[in-house]
């Protein structure tokens, strides 16, 4: 019989994202569909296009405000609260470290691109000793940021039958370039489940 190499996926999952360390305002959401090829028994190749909605917190010096048009002469932003809407491209190795006949754990390296639609930002702003002034702005952003992260993650997959494979995996996006209005290096961290189906 053909060896099937190809599989398609369905997953979703929760995301925590956080700037420099500090604290994580929300958690947000991903979804989106997976594809991949397997090359041997070990090593596939894995890519997909995923919406997500990430929440973040940062210090405002953190903040790169050279973006920011039409602002008063001697302000500060002292704390910005964000949430913003991408795409994901992601492209991964993946390895299968340990085997069964109906399951294996795996571990996958790679990295994603970004294509931002739109941010919202809470500002806390100081202008010259006045303040802090709370102020809210909206960007419709469609700007891309090519391989922007590296990513990482160990996961679990179990075979349903010949229906499909539940697929857990935690994963980590450490930042290798800032993202959106704030040029933001946003380091992600989450859980994905998904069912992926051979053909």
């Amino acid at each position: 019989a053909r060896q099937k190499k190809f599989y398609v996926g369905l997953v979703g999952g929760v995301d925590a994202t956080a700037v420099k360390f500090q604290k994580i305002d929300s958690v947000g959401a991903t979804y989106g569909l997976m594809l991949g090829y397997q090359l041997n028994k070990k090593l596939s190749i894995e890519t997909g296009f995923y919406v997500e909605k990430k929440y973040y917190y940062s210090d405002g010096k953190y903040f790169d405000r050279s973006n920011l048009k039409n602002m008063p002469a001697n302000w500060k932003i002292d704390e910005a609260s964000g949430d913003c809407k991408m795409f994901e491209i992601p492209v991964s190795l993946k390895y299968n470290f340990s085997s069964r006949k109906n399951s294996n754990w795996f571990a996958t390296v790679g990295t994603s691109s970004y294509f931002m639609k739109k941010e919202s930002y809470a500002f806390k702003i100081y202008y010259g000793t006045y303040g802090p002034v709370s102020h809210s702005y909206a960007y419709h952003d469609s700007t891309k940021y090519f391989f922007s992260n590296l990513n990482f993650s160990v996961g679990y997959m179990h075979r349903l039958g010949n229906f499909a494979d539940l697929r857990i995996e935690p994963y980590l996006k450490a930042p290798v370039s800032g993202v959106g209005i704030g040029k933001l290096p946003l380091l992600s961290t989450g859980l994905q489940i998904g069912l992926t189906k051979k053909f």
